[in-house]
């Protein structure tokens, strides 16, 4: 039998008949690069998603505990890295063993960089500092206190190169012992420290306690109970420029702002007369640019 082969030429075909086999080859070739087009589409989306869930994740809540996303005074006690991940738990804290509430170390290592400190498990227990650092403490950027500590001994947090801020709650407990002091050189040669914010119970400030602190600018008791203050408290703070003060202080040390040049203003919540009244040692403005006290009920010029 003789074998018959019909040869169609590509010519001889309708270019827009569907049973053209050319034109089903370039459908389908059509067809797989468009599914390829969407599933690269859709991989890009599911893969960028997946990322920023992942970025998220370790910006918000990366791990138990998690990074400041709901306030340093809520976050759980120990130490966190430059970007506020939870590094160590509240045992780099030591306490003494004859005094729960005394703090008398703090564990560190270079990469912790931000350390919120333990709360009370009892109302009634005064907690207080009387720490040393031991490890590297190079990298401590910002200290938290997020519950009352009536005492911050000589020098707890001192010399400390990268100290940017530091914040004390104004968390209060029921003892009747619930009046803050910040001892002799508490936060003194921190180059810097920037910003702080103090503790509505802060009633003494202790001598030369911010001494060489050459980055403050500012410094507001004016919210605190502050009444005493210790000879030279700020001492050296050469960008210094104002400082706002309650009306319950009472006196105004020697050397109080020796050479704080750039100090201009004082804010004094009280009365002119409450000012006046005043004691005040020889040399306490020494040093300072000091212009103005700008009182309740108006401002005195010196």
């Amino acid at each position: 039998m003789e074998n018959k082969t019909k040869v169609i030429s590509a010519e001889s075909l309708d270019p827009h008949d569907p049973k053209n086999p050319l034109l089903q080859i370039k459908m389908r070739h059509r067809t797989y690069w468009i599914v390829g087009a969407i599933s690269l589409v859709l991989t890009g989306t599911i893969v960028t998603a997946v990322l920023g869930a992942v970025f998220l994740q370790n910006r918000v809540s990366a791990r138990a505990p998690s990074q400041f996303a709901y306030g340093w005074n809520q976050s759980p006690s120990g130490s966190y890295d430059t970007n506020r991940q939870f590094r160590k738990d509240t045992s780099i804290y030591t306490f003494s063993p004859n005094d729960s509430g005394l703090l008398t170390n703090i564990a560190v290592e270079k990469e912790d960089a931000y350390l919120v400190f333990p709360k009370s498990n009892d109302q009634k227990t005064a907690l207080r500092v009387h720490s040393s650092f031991t490890g590297d403490a190079s990298g401590i950027e910002g200290i938290y206190l997020p519950t009352l500590y009536t005492e911050v001994a000589a020098s707890s947090f001192s010399g400390l190169s990268s100290l940017k801020e530091i914040h004390f709650s104004s968390e209060t407990n029921t003892n009747q012992s619930n009046l803050q002091s910040l001892q002799d050189y508490a936060l003194s040669d921190n180059p810097a420290l920037s910003s702080v914010t103090f503790a509505s119970s802060l009633s003494t400030l202790g001598a030369y306690a911010f001494t060489n602190d050459i980055s403050l600018t500012v410094l507001d008791f004016s919210k605190t109970s502050l009444r005493s203050l210790g000879e030279g408290a700020f001492s050296h703070c050469t960008s210094l420029e104002s400082v706002s003060f309650p009306s319950s202080l009472l006196s105004l040390p020697k050397n109080l702002f020796q050479d704080d040049a750039k100090l201009t203003t004082i804010y004094f919540s009280g009365s002119k007369e409450t000012w006046s009244a005043l004691t005040k040692e020889e040399g306490w403005n020494e040093g300072t640019s000091l212009t103005q006290i700008v009182c309740q009920n108006g401002t005195l010029t010196l």
